[in-house]
């Protein structure tokens, strides 16, 4: 007898969408329903996604974008969407944003898909989706018009 269930995460890659298909134990399930550590009791949801557009300012990540998608999406409440310039610019805005919010708030991204190369990384805080994207990448794929019904958030 198997315990457990299988759970699905969709992200994005650079040309199309890969599926990361896992096994998660019932105690694991019952750990992030509980609260998992990496998600603080100090920070969740817009707090947090104004801290990741925060950290991402700080790196001179370019048009920063926070949205309210809690009605629209059901993997996430928020998505903070950022460009770079360079392939170096967007591994220090991914590095700094994940490294500001663990230093400000203590919260660790469960999931970090892409890299440099791939020219789009996402950062998975349950709560918070953050993209940080190429601006070339940015305009071809257009998720401002994805979430174009997506609640825009004051982060500032």
């Amino acid at each position: 007898m198997i315990n457990g269930i299988f759970l699905t995460i969709f992200s994005f890659g650079s040309s199309f969408s890969r599926k990361l298909c896992y096994f998660c134990p019932p105690s694991a399930l019952r750990k992030r329903e509980s609260g998992d550590k990496r998600m603080s009791e100090k920070v969740k949801g817009i707090e947090l996604a104004k801290a990741c557009a925060k950290a991402a300012e700080e790196m001179q990540a370019e048009d920063i974008q926070v949205w309210d998608v809690s009605g629209l999406s059901t993997i996430t409440d928020f998505v903070v969407l950022c460009s770079g310039s360079s392939m170096p610019h967007l591994r220090a805005i991914m590095r700094d944003v994940a490294g500001h919010v663990i230093e400000w708030h203590d919260v660790r991204p469960i999931l970090s898909e892409g890299n440099a190369d791939s020219r789009w990384v996402v950062l998975d805080y349950i709560d918070v989706m953050v993209h940080v994207l190429h601006s070339e990448m940015r305009e071809f794929y257009d998720l401002e018009s994805l979430w174009a019904k997506a609640k825009p958030v004051e982060w500032r």
